[in-house]
């Protein structure tokens, strides 16, 4: 099974954890829900310590490219995520 890591003060984050648990069950994956407080949230995304996390983001108008640079930087969030692929 995997582990969908998601803040646990927002209910939308916890909404959306519920969503993708349901769409693995009918596939036969079990997913067990993790709601951390956003400081532990936040360290186990830098650290990429998760099997499955989101996050937010404020959509367009922005520049796709500013989004794809950022992954490049240690500190973003976005680039534990994508280390190791």
């Amino acid at each position: 099974g995997v582990e969908i890591l998601f803040s646990g003060d927002n209910p939308a984050h916890k909404m959306i954890a519920e969503i993708l648990q349901s769409e693995f069950k009918a596939i036969g994956i079990k997913a067990r829900l993790s709601a951390s407080e956003p400081t532990i949230y936040r360290n186990a995304l830098l650290k990429g310590a998760f099997d499955i996390a989101f996050s937010e983001t404020w959509g367009a108008p922005y520049e796709p490219l500013s989004i794809l640079y950022s992954m490049l930087i240690p500190s973003h969030i976005d680039f534990a995520a994508q280390a190791g692929l």
